[in-house]
């Protein structure tokens, strides 16, 4: 701040002047030099760069290459390509030097004009392979451990059509024991997987990123980061572009139109699916062309044409009982029987879904049998069975809140109140629908204000 006070004294331009050369990136500390060698932020920094150890002054200029607003020490040991044990002394000794703040317990931040200098040393002190392999070795190690929190997060979810490999010499992706350290990691991680993102593709990394958007999709769907989440897929087909992927653009289309679906973005989400479905037929891939389908049939059911939707909901179980997706075959079922109820034709729905929740059961898919339980519920509520609805919703709400699926919680909860409300139980449907009109706002999700009209309805 007293450098920029000077300068702006030195050379008598407005503050805002200095603010649009500081807000250039990479050139910040050129713009707060001042003439003085002692009041010069490069010579100023140097004084404490020098003092440093050769492994400190290593780790200080390979932390010019993280990326996000922080790191933690697991992070490190890729990026650094040693074991945690070698790393202790010159951490210890950077932390010392006021060069890293450790804000918490094995979690690190920087300003950013230490990382800025930080880069332009390693530019200046580092041959470029050395930059290229730890860049990588950051970006696999958060595409890594990415990808096993979202196995730990949906264990039936198909498998991944741009496998990863091996981490690459030096990568230690960090262990996670189950759902909830996995959620833990997403919800300590998401501003830098984000940036991890944009950094592996903007170096040409394009497998890699589009692996990291897969790897962050469940999180942000259930989280309901639905902006993220298409930005995220539209990287990820531009990736596929440049790699020549079929499979891959396929996929990216299609998680592009789930998140448009959810955006209410219906046209665009039209577009997606039907290239999605073309890419899937062109290589015969069944279970491509099916959930392709499946999502067609949500599309569908959207626009309140659920006649339309239920032919499509069909075509994916025809196109699935070919394969061995017994999770596809399920979640086709359950979108049968969704579609028949909105048609009026409950008893069906009950049927369908009844065969979904036994596979979805039998397969501990808690996702999936959360879906039936939603369903079975909205056919029991407009046969005029409220006890049994409300059995029904509370079943797929407790699933739900195991996922901690804030999404499906809302959706549940919405549900609930309209089973409480027609059973003469307004207090508890006011209960509910708080809880889902406060989750859908932080969310920013349009159906919040529905909600909002359904408690106004209570207090008329």
């Amino acid at each position: 701040m007293s450098i920029a006070v000077a300068r702006t004294r030195q050379t008598n331009f407005p503050l805002t002047a200095l603010a649009a050369e500081l807000s250039q990136v990479g050139d910040r500390l050129t713009a707060l030099e001042v003439g003085d060698p002692a009041g010069d932020l490069r010579a100023v920094l140097s004084w404490s760069y020098a003092a440093l150890s050769e492994p400190a002054a290593r780790l200080f200029r390979l932390l010019g290459l993280t990326v996000g607003p922080d790191f933690d020490v697991p992070a490190l040991t890729s990026l650094a390509g040693l074991p945690e044990r070698e790393l202790r002394t010159p951490l210890r000794e950077l932390t010392r030097a006021s060069l890293v703040t450790e804000y918490d317990l094995g979690r690190y931040s920087q300003h950013d004009l230490l990382r800025e200098y930080a880069a332009e040393l390693a530019r200046r002190d580092d041959a470029q392979d050395v930059h290229r392999s730890a860049t990588v070795r950051l970006l696999d190690h958060y595409t890594h451990t990415a990808y096993e929190a979202d196995r730990l997060l949906n264990p039936a979810r198909e498998a991944i059509v741009l496998p990863l490999g091996e981490p690459a010499a030096g990568v230690s992706p960090e262990p996670l024991k189950d759902h909830g350290a996995a959620l833990a990691w997403y919800g300590a991680h998401r501003p830098v997987l984000e940036a991890a993102l944009r950094q592996a593709a903007a170096v040409g990394l394009d497998r890699l990123a589009w692996q990291l958007v897969w790897s962050l999709d469940t999180y942000a769907a259930r989280k309901g980061h639905l902006h993220d989440q298409a930005m995220a897929w539209q990287t990820a087909i531009e990736c596929a572009d440049r790699l020549g992927e079929l499979p891959a653009r396929a996929y990216g289309h299609g998680g592009l139109a789930r998140a448009d679906l959810r955006l209410g973005r219906y046209a665009e989400a039209d577009d997606n699916l039907n290239r999605a479905l073309e890419l899937f037929t062109t290589m015969g891939d069944r279970n491509g062309q099916a959930r392709t389908e499946k999502h067609l049939a949500y599309l569908w059911g959207q626009r309140k044409q659920p006649a339309i939707a239920l032919g499509h909901a069909r075509q994916a179980l025809a196109l699935f009982a070919g394969t061995d997706d017994r999770t596809g075959q399920a979640e086709a079922l359950n979108a049968i029987g969704w579609y028949h109820a909105l048609l009026g034709e409950f008893e069906h729905t009950l049927s369908y879904c009844r065969q979904a929740l036994e596979l979805f059961e039998a397969d501990a898919d808690l996702f999936g049998a959360t879906s039936a339980w939603d369903s079975l519920g909205y056919a029991h509520h407009h046969l005029g069975r409220h006890t049994e609805a409300i059995d029904c919703y509370q079943h797929g709400l407790t699933l739900a809140r195991t996922l901690d699926h804030d999404l499906f919680v809302a959706d549940l909860l919405v549900h609930l109140g309209e089973s409480h409300r027609a059973a003469g139980r307004p207090a508890e449907a006011r209960t509910a629908w708080t809880e889902a009109e406060q989750l859908l706002t932080a969310l920013d999700d349009p159906s919040a204000a529905g909600v909002q009209e359904s408690l106004r309805q209570l207090d008329d």
